[in-house]
């Protein structure tokens, strides 16, 4: 198959960071995440926290990246038969 079988039943957690919008901007919101690989962020708010996920999205990431990471593998299995759900 076009997905490889060991990923199938598995769960996957994805974190996608947005960009700030125009009204965080203008009341001079700052980013509070940072993304030092495709796997970690860190959150810096009173503090660091880190983070790990299978996969991370950054702010300049599109749809299309995310979908074709995440949803289209789970289109390819649900058309094979499987059951699969994307939870957001």
């Amino acid at each position: 198959p076009r997905w490889r079988m060991a990923d199938r039943g598995n769960v996957k957690v994805v974190c996608r960071v947005r960009p700030q919008n125009q009204i965080e901007v203008r009341n001079g919101g700052r980013e509070c995440v940072n993304i030092p690989t495709d796997t970690e962020i860190e959150v810096v708010e009173d503090g660091a926290y880190n983070f790990t996920f299978d996969r991370v999205f950054g702010p300049s990431s599109t749809q299309l990246e995310c979908f074709e990471y995440v949803a289209k593998p789970v289109v390819g299995d649900i058309m094979e038969g499987y059951n699969a759900t994307i939870f957001a």
